[in-house]
């Protein structure tokens, strides 16, 4: 079953301190699937190995989706998909 084998995968925590590229989160506080402390983890993580390559958007009252879903970003509303889509274009204007 797919969903036991992800459990056996190395976590976030262990396999993105590794990596040397520009590294994004977006977290919904109200996540049912992602736990924002995890996210909290992988920060402090980086913290004590002096690493700069991360960064985090916690976004309040904002779920899994970042509110994709609701009437706030049908009407552009939304701060976490803002905030996505303004990294988007500035990662964009630099390649």
């Amino acid at each position: 079953m797919v969903l036991r084998e992800h459990y056996n995968l190395p976590s976030n925590n262990d396999i993105l301190p590794s990596l040397e590229l520009p590294i994004y989160i977006f977290q919904g506080t109200l996540d049912g699937f992602c736990n924002v402390n995890d996210v909290y983890e992988i920060r402090d993580t980086f913290i004590k190995l002096g690493k700069t390559n991360l960064s985090i958007n916690v976004f309040e009252k904002h779920g899994h989706g970042l509110e994709i879903e609701g009437e706030a970003a049908n009407r552009g509303n939304s701060p976490g998909i803002r905030k996505l889509l303004d990294i988007v274009d500035k990662i964009n204007k630099k390649v």
